[in-house]
C-alpha cells in the first residue's frame, strides 16, 4: 500500500511505508506531517503511524531517499515555476540575533527562510511596540517594558526562523525528491 504525506498544507506521495518509517527514525520528517493511506479520507500524525520511536542521540543514519537527497539538494530545486535551495537554520538565527540587537530589527531571518509574511508581521509589530515603549520612557514604565518585549521579540524570532527553514528544507527535500523520481523514468 501506498501512503501520502501532509505538513504545513502541503500533499505529497504517494511513499512506500518503509521509506517514511526510515525517513521518520531519523529524523527526515517535521513533527506535524500527516499520514494517510491511498485511496483513505483519514489522516492521523506520523508518529502514530511508525511503531517504532525515533532514534535519539548521535547515530549514523543509514542512507535513505531523504537522507541522500538532503545530502545533495545544494543544487535548485524548481518549485511552483521558481528555483529553492536548502536554508541554513544557523543564517536565519543570526539574521535574527545581529540585526535585533544591534538595529531593533527581527524577521530577517524568517524573511530569508522564505517566510516573509513572518518576518514583516515580526518587523513591523516590534517597531510599533517600540514606539510605544519610546513614549512609556517618559513615565518611567518604558524601562521596564521595552527589555521584556526585545527580549520575547528575540526569542520569537529565533524559533520562527528555525521553524521557517525546517519548512522551507523540508519543501525542497520533497520537491526533490519527486523530481529525481520522475527523472529516473
Amino acid at each position: 500500500m501506498k501512503y501520502y504525506l501532509s505538513s504545513s498544507g502541503h500533499e505529497t506521495g504517494p511513499y512506500d511505508k518503509n521509506e517514511l518509517i526510515d525517513s521518520y527514525k531519523y529524523g527526515a520528517l517535521p513533527g506535524d506531517a500527516m499520514v494517510s493511506g491511498e485511496g483513505s479520507d483519514t489522516w492521523f500524525p506520523v508518529s502514530d503511524f511508525v511503531e517504532a520511536p525515533p532514534v535519539s542521540g548521535i547515530v549514523s543514519a543509514p542512507q535513505t531517499p531523504f537522507t541522500q537527497l538532503q545530502e545533495t539538494t545544494s543544487a535548485p530545486v524548481r518549485i511552483d515555476g521558481n528555483y529553492h535551495r536548502m536554508k541554513s537554520p544557523g543564517i536565519a538565527i543570526l539574521l535574527e540575533i545581529i540585526p535585533g540587537v544591534f538595529f531593533q530589527t527581527f524577521g530577517l531571518g524568517n524573511i530569508y527562510a522564505g517566510n516573509l509574511t513572518s518576518g514583516l508581521v515580526l518587523m513591523l509589530t516590534y517597531w510599533s511596540l517600540a514606539i510605544l515603549n519610546f513614549f512609556l520612557l517618559f513615565i518611567l514604565l518604558g524601562f521596564i517594558t521595552w527589555p521584556i518585549t526585545f527580549v520575547i521579540y528575540l526569542v520569537l524570532a529565533i524559533i520562527f526562523a528555525q521553524k521557517s527553514t525546517d519548512r522551507s528544507n523540508w519543501r525542497v527535500i520533497m520537491e526533490g525528491k519527486k523530481s529525481a523520481k520522475f527523472n529516473r523514468v
